[in-house]
């Protein structure tokens, strides 16, 4: 249970890395 939730936190942390860095490259293309 708890390995699970930390998985799921740790998916979620990458996920916003992810989404700030796609942010980051589209607004510099633009």
């Amino acid at each position: 249970m708890f390995l699970k939730s930390h998985f799921g936190t740790i998916i979620t942390t990458v996920l916003s890395i992810i989404m700030g860095f796609v942010m980051g490259c589209s607004r510099r293309i633009s």
